[in-house]
């Protein structure tokens, strides 16, 4: 389906909100929707993002409930706005890794709640029972999404989403979280992760919706909105991402006095995976294409030469970020993998796999 930058613009709007939530105190910022009192940018310690949603019985709504009566979603996907670049990069895609979530109490006292069976349907969807009065639908992607600490500034996140009962009245919101990391337990003081916030209210009704939040101002958003903006709509049966050309297939060189080396190998599907690569936060290279298959066991080497160093700084970060992830289902995946970065012949041998588009950091004493 189609959305565009307006609606979700007025999505993140003070005061414009289709309806409530039952069960949520009238005076939680979030009751009445979209507020601006999130963290809006990450501390400089988190590495990680959660894009969420949640579907709650609308006040007023007179309480009709179905058992059998679904909530289906669609096409969710998180980005990252990094700051050196200006670049989106998708974090999180529901059609690699799927969604969890559970039916919590409306006001989550005790963070009490039951499980939620979520069911992935053939065309890539996935769908579970709608609420009660007394239990939410809160849910959220398989696998929180990662950055380099201090890269990002901004998040946008958004699903699609219907129910498939007509005289349901349930209303539903997309929000964010930042985390400290891809694994960090949850800890009721939120330390771990700091909200950043959510949109107003939509109601949902037996047609497609897509419901956005973005962290960022309004004229920012406008003037460099994210990839699913730029392009063609997404389907709900064929997940695909927004593709950037690359502008060359050998490893590119310069000059200068100053080498970073770069090996690596990628899943190959209608293309290789390309990444950009910034020192210091600084963008060298945005087009290096890989085509050497992880299948082969083989590592492409990629040389980058310049004046890096020229300030004579004995630390610095170099940022890989893949930007063409693409999907078409089983098997039919591009993905990128870093085997290792050296800088001026001091080698950092972390190995990065990227499977959905990302970026990250390789920190050298010299």
């Amino acid at each position: 389906m189609t959305t565009t930058i307006s609606e979700i613009i007025k999505q993140n709007t003070l005061g414009q909100s289709e309806g409530f939530p039952i069960g949520v105190p009238e005076s939680w910022n979030w009751y009445k929707g979209w507020n601006g009192e999130g963290q809006e940018t990450p501390p400089s310690n988190m590495t990680a993002v959660e894009g969420w949603a949640q579907v709650y019985q609308e006040v007023g709504g007179g309480g009709y409930y179905n058992p059998n009566a679904k909530i289906h979603v669609a096409n969710a996907k998180t980005y990252v706005h990094l700051k050196a670049t200006n670049q989106w990069v998708l974090v999180q895609d529901q059609a690699k890794l799927g969604l969890g979530g559970g039916h919590f109490v409306t006001n989550f006292a005790g963070n009490a709640g039951s499980a939620m069976k979520i069911t992935k349907n053939a065309d890539g969807t996935h769908s579970f029972d709608m609420p009660t009065n007394s239990y939410n639908d809160h849910f959220w992607f398989g696998g929180r999404g990662t950055f380099a600490a201090g890269s990002v500034d901004g998040v946008y996140t958004q699903y699609d989403m219907r129910v498939d009962d007509p005289k349901a009245r349930v209303v539903a919101e997309v929000g964010a979280d930042w985390w400290l990391n891809a694994s960090a337990p949850y800890l009721q003081d939120h330390s771990n992760n700091p909200g950043v916030g959510s949109n107003n209210w939509v109601d949902l009704t037996t047609k497609w919706k897509t419901l956005g939040y973005h962290s960022m101002s309004a004229e920012q958003f406008k003037a460099s909105p994210p990839p699913v903006f730029s392009g063609s709509a997404p389907t709900t049966s064929k997940p695909e991402l927004e593709l950037k050309p690359s502008a060359t297939t050998s490893p590119p060189t310069g000059s200068g006095l100053d080498k970073i080396v770069v090996k690596a190998q990628a899943d190959v599907y209608n293309g290789g995976a390309n990444f950009g690569l910034s020192v210091d936060g600084k963008l060298i290279d945005g087009s290096n294409l890989v085509t050497t298959t992880r299948a082969s066991g083989q590592w492409q080497t990629f040389e980058f030469t310049g004046d890096f160093d020229a300030a004579g700084v004995q630390s610095h970060k170099v940022q890989i970020v893949f930007d063409n992830d693409a999907f078409g289902g089983s098997g039919k995946d591009r993905a990128l993998y870093i085997d290792e970065v050296s800088f001026n012949g001091v080698s950092n041998g972390q190995d990065w796999a990227y499977p959905v588009n990302g970026s990250h950091a390789w920190d050298f004493a010299l």
